[in-house]
């Protein structure tokens, strides 16, 4: 199964990324694509739940939110309101948090650039780099 990653702001997706083995059957290509679409679909739902936490939760790190099947949506809210959301399939608590530091770090280090505009997608090839690697140290 592959993980999914989000960045979600104020009103749209700023940054995605899956993580996983990619098939080379061509038919195992399209039932990962239509398999994308309901990893989105399961993160977007989460959103509201994300929102109903937000207000008891003493930590940025808000674990497990929401779960569909055998795939767990983990949240971490930065202070600017900008959720990062993670769609898996129960891995370790500890690996996930860090992960989530990390990147957050890496968003506020992107977020100082003077040519980025706050609450805008991503498309630095740097950053999509940085959080893979992230990925796969952690996850």
């Amino acid at each position: 199964m592959s993980i999914v990653f989000m960045i979600v702001g104020r009103n749209e997706p700023l940054y995605e990324a899956e993580f996983g083995l990619k098939s080379a059957n061509p038919a195992q290509r399209a039932a990962e694509r239509e398999n994308s679409h309901l990893s989105q679909f399961i993160i977007h739902s989460s959103l509201d739940l994300v929102e109903r936490k937000q207000w008891f939760a003493a930590y940025p790190y808000l674990r497990v939110v929401d779960k569909f099947n055998e795939q767990i949506v983990s949240a971490y809210l930065t202070a600017a309101g900008v959720r990062l959301m993670l769609l898996h399939d129960g891995r370790s608590e500890e690996g996930i948090g860090s992960f989530f530091k990390d990147v957050h770090e890496l968003y506020v280090k992107h977020m100082l650039n003077p040519f980025y505009r706050f609450d805008t997608p991503i498309i630095s090839p740097e950053f999509d780099e940085r959080v893979r690697a992230l990925a796969v140290k952690w996850l």
